[in-house]
């Protein structure tokens, strides 16, 4: 059993003029449910109303913007033997410290560096409990907006940095480890990749009491999968 923090979400697919194209369900706890669902793997998730999101489609990738203002609640981890897995659109859900060391918790980071208001665009963030988290995720550019000091103590933990179409670094124990799907697709739209990738590599990670070739390996096919459609 795994408990799960996230969010749904109402997304407007939209241009690049901001010409609505499709409404549909998406937030990385649609796209983390489907793949928990998928291998039966026991969860219990934790989210409130769906979030309404713009989604902007550029040649530069999608760009989201959350116009509703949202209220943050606060987690606190004493379990240590029952893994966490946090992803945010936002900053919905925050840790609290004095996280237990033995503690797993894994952390999309995709919604803590996300400036809310402005399509496509980051702001840095620190906090006292990212020193306390086991697996830190996202993409290179999100990752660049934490403390330098908290990425270089991440790589001795669990780091992974997704790269799209390329496939993802995984540090583990400070080993670097490089996992590039056996083929290679390119969507003009991958919405919820992120997610499918870190939903699989928690999962797998779990089940095979951290193996991290076979959480890496998993976790690229299932993104292959995805985006094949």
């Amino acid at each position: 059993m795994i408990s799960v923090y996230s969010s749904f979400s109402k997304d407007k697919i939209m241009d690049e003029g901001g010409k609505i194209m499709s409404v549909r369900k998406g937030g990385p706890a649609y796209f983390i449910e489907r793949i928990f669902k998928k291998y039966r793997f026991s969860y219990l998730l934790k989210t409130e109303k769906a979030i309404e999101v713009e989604i902007k489609l550029s040649p530069k990738g999608e760009m989201g913007r959350v116009k509703n203002k949202l209220k943050t609640k606060r987690i606190r981890v004493r379990n240590t033997r029952k893994p966490v897995l946090i992803s945010t659109i936002g900053k919905e859900w925050m840790l609290k410290n004095n996280i237990p060391e033995d503690a797993k918790v894994f952390l999309d980071i995709q919604g803590y560096v996300r400036d809310l208001r402005r399509f496509g665009k980051k702001t840095s963030f620190n906090a006292p409990f990212l020193s306390e988290i086991f697996c830190i995720k996202g993409t290179k550019k999100e990752i660049s907006y934490l403390p330098k000091n908290i990425i270089e103590k991440q790589k001795d933990k669990c780091l992974i940095i997704t790269k799209g179409s390329e496939g993802a670094f995984v540090y583990y124990e400070g080993k670097k480890f490089l996992f590039k799907p056996k083929t290679k697709v390119i969507q003009k739209m991958a919405i919820g990749a992120g997610d499918v990738f870190f939903a699989s590599f928690v999962l797998n990670f779990i089940k095979s009491n951290g193996n991290i070739i076979k959480s890496g390996r998993a976790a690229s096919k299932e993104v292959v999968e995805f985006l094949k459609g």
